[in-house]
């Protein structure tokens, strides 16, 4: 799985494209994968990934802060790849 965040939510072209045409290929490390992508704000998995992708590029530790930080952790929209 892939998770990515929309800042732009579903005015990002992006977003546009994928829920148009959810198959998607992208390359990780210079390899292809085939994978289907697709929103996933109201699903379960939401909250894990807002946690997953935050952790990585803000100041957030799952494990020792309760809440999300403010602003685009809480705000994006959340997607999932999910490769084949």
């Amino acid at each position: 799985r892939l998770y990515l965040m929309s800042g732009g939510r579903e005015r990002a072209d992006w977003v546009k494209n994928l829920v148009r045409t959810p198959r998607v290929r992208v390359r990780v490390a210079g390899r292809w994968y085939d994978g289907t992508a697709r929103i996933i704000e109201g699903e379960p998995g939401e909250r894990r990934a807002r946690e997953l992708v935050c952790s990585k590029y803000m100041r957030y530790d799952p494990a020792t802060d309760a809440d999300l930080p403010s602003g685009w952790c809480r705000e994006a929209l959340p997607v999932v790849i999910e490769v084949d």
